[in-house]
């Protein structure tokens, strides 16, 4: 997929920021709100996962995304926190990640959760990461760093799949792109393997 970055500045940064849509019942996506991660107004995709509907765990653990904003001068911050309800109806835990939650999906006794970092600026350099929490405590059990942003995010019998884009970018007359890619990772975190997409 080749993309004059010239001619269209914000559409590659959009285009790496927005991935892949998420599918599935535990998978889903949000449109961001305007000048979401430095884009302009009205600038399109954020990658937040805050206004997906509730999902149910196979434990019968429900989980959904609160996002809260604090405004300081004319900076302006968002936390997102996964939190956790019991069968009971009570909160089982939260959890805090240092980005944007893109979706999770769940393996055995635990769930994995596709975070990604605000970039420094539109088209810069990202490293995702994929965050596997035990499900019944919310604690951590191992994070993996994938460089890219990361899209789509699925459970497979023997860990996960998920895509990676990047942005390369251009010199001079020679255009930008945007690099997707095949993710493996077992169990325990570790990446078995990558496969280009394009």
């Amino acid at each position: 997929m080749k993309i004059d970055s010239k001619r269209h500045p914000l559409l590659i940064p959009a285009l790496v920021l927005a991935g892949l849509g998420f599918s599935g019942a535990a998978l889903a996506q949000r449109s961001g709100p305007p000048g979401a991660f430095g884009m302009g107004p009205g600038g399109g995709r954020g990658p937040g996962f805050h206004g997906a509907p509730v999902v149910v765990a196979p434990d019968g653990t429900a989980l959904y995304v609160k996002s809260s904003t604090t405004t300081s001068g004319s900076t302006t911050t968002r936390t997102e926190e996964l939190v956790a309800i019991n069968s009971s109806g009570a909160v089982a835990w939260t959890w805090t990640p240092t980005g944007a939650i893109r979706g999770f999906a769940f393996s055995g006794a635990a769930v994995a959760v596709a975070v990604v970092p605000q970039p420094s600026s539109p088209g810069a350099s990202v490293t995702s990461s994929v965050v596997s929490l035990v499900l019944a405590t919310g604690t951590q059990a191992w994070s993996a760093s994938l460089n890219g942003v990361v899209g789509e995010l699925k459970a497979t019998p023997t860990g996960f799949l998920c895509t990676v884009s990047t942005f390369i970018a251009g010199s001079g007359t020679s255009r930008g792109s945007v690099s997707r890619a095949l993710v493996a990772l077992d169990n325990t975190g570790k990446i078995l393997w990558t496969t280009p997409l394009d």
